[in-house]
């Protein structure tokens, strides 16, 4: 039998490839993008927000089970300029403070994990910069 393994193009010459663990885990294919990089932030109370990935999981967290978001959870002080850079909608987001409020970085329309990634890729590299320069506060 051959083991799983997929290559997917992110970035010029850069190329990852998923774990056989991730299919014996999860039971399905999942690529690295689509499991260890952020799809969206969500607002859990307060100034807390849980990165996750695109199966609405904390980063590196590889399961069926259900996850508590708040024990992911870390402050950020997020204003709606930050808000409207990270999200993919033309229309921007207005946020409001409520709990489960959330901010996509793509859809199905503009995947970087996609058949266009090459196409998405930029786009999807600069809201990274910009989530990586948050500062933030671990809390337990």
């Amino acid at each position: 039998m051959t083991t799983y393994t997929e290559y997917r193009y992110l970035a010029e010459g850069d190329y990852v490839s998923t774990a056989e663990n991730v299919k014996k885990d999860t039971g399905h294919n999942r690529s690295v993008g689509k499991l260890y990089f952020p799809y969206l932030i969500q607002r859990t109370r307060g100034d807390r927000w849980v990165v996750l990935n695109r199966d609405y999981k904390p980063l590196g967290i590889v399961t069926r089970e259900h996850v508590d978001y708040d024990q992911y959870a870390i402050l950020l002080k997020m204003t709606a300029k930050i808000a409207n850079a990270l999200t993919y909608k033309a229309t921007g987001v207005e946020l409001t403070g409520v709990e489960d409020e959330s901010i996509y970085f793509y859809d199905d329309g503009c995947n970087p994990f996609g058949p266009d990634s090459q196409k998405h890729w930029p786009t999807y590299q600069e809201k990274l910069k910009i989530l990586s320069k948050l500062e933030t506060v671990i809390t337990r």
